[in-house]
């Protein structure tokens, strides 16, 4: 038998997980991750990142980082939801974080770079 909030309960702490392995990959690379972040607890990801538990809105799972040194070096975590299918609509979205994270930190092809890296929760499509 299904439960829905049980189903609920797994994708948050998926994501938690998810969130902390990505951490730690990011400070593995040499981008400086806080030690909050790093640290990061159940409690304190529920309380920042959901809504009484739930994934409603997943601009509140983006994860940046950059260089110690070079702000210009930077990477931006982000995740789809909870979608059963990630197609085009989806792509176009993600195209539009990065453009406006290369905008706000006023970041240029020949200093700066912006490494992507796109969690999906569920199957791709072709179109």
């Amino acid at each position: 038998m299904f439960n829905a909030d049980t189903a609920v309960a797994e994708y948050c702490s998926r994501i938690f997980q998810i969130r902390k392995t990505v951490w730690t990959m990011l400070a593995d690379r040499g981008f400086e991750v806080k030690d909050s972040d790093k640290n990061d607890t159940m409690a304190n990801y529920k309380r920042n990142c959901t809504d009484s538990g739930i994934v409603t809105d997943t601009s509140k799972l983006i994860m940046r980082a950059h260089k110690p040194g070079d702000p210009r070096k930077r990477a931006l975590v982000i995740f789809s939801g909870r979608q059963d299918k990630f197609a085009t609509d989806n792509v176009k979205f993600l195209f539009s974080q990065v453009d406006e994270e290369w905008a706000r930190h006023k970041l240029d092809h020949e200093t700066g770079s912006l490494t992507a890296i796109v969690v999906i929760h569920k199957n791709m499509t072709s179109f």
